[in-house]
């Protein structure tokens, strides 16, 4: 997952990219994670390129709000389904969205935060969690 691309004059390095091996089988679903990489993308991109290395409030809300949007349609994807796990993937999704807009309130609020641990946490949530449960949830659509 992790990309590093040669640029003109400097190393750009990419934490978040798209590749085949994170699809989970629906198409509008993975239109959609695909973007979540690009807005997540555009959240980690000024701790390590821009002059105080600090997250912008900006990116991080434009993250929320796509999340907002694709939380939504999954969960209607999954109720339209019967899908078993739906209650427990709605409440998961919630607490992201929780810790998201805690993370844009602390740098809203000019607070220490911790860019390192934001890398960390958006890797765990994006990767990890469409690597399980999504694909999970993928698997779940494709055969109902």
């Amino acid at each position: 997952m992790l990309n590093a691309r040669i640029a003109t004059e400097h190393w750009h390095v990419t934490y978040f990219e798209w590749t085949a091996d994170v699809e989970v089988g629906h198409a509008q679903i993975d239109e959609e994670h695909k973007r979540m990489f690009a807005l997540a993308e555009a959240v980690v991109e000024p701790l390590f390129f821009s002059a105080d290395q600090q997250p912008k409030e900006a990116p991080l809300q434009a993250l929320i709000d796509f999340t907002r949007v694709h939380f939504a349609h999954e969960e209607e994807l999954m109720r339209a389904s019967a899908y078993p796990e739906a209650e427990s993937h709605a409440r998961y999704h919630a607490s992201l969205v929780k810790e998201l807009e805690t993370y844009c309130a602390r740098v809203r609020g000019r607070s220490n935060t911790n860019p390192a641990g934001l890398v960390a946490y958006l890797w765990n949530w994006l990767v990890v969690h469409i690597h399980s449960a999504d694909r999970e949830l993928g698997e779940w659509l494709a055969s109902h």
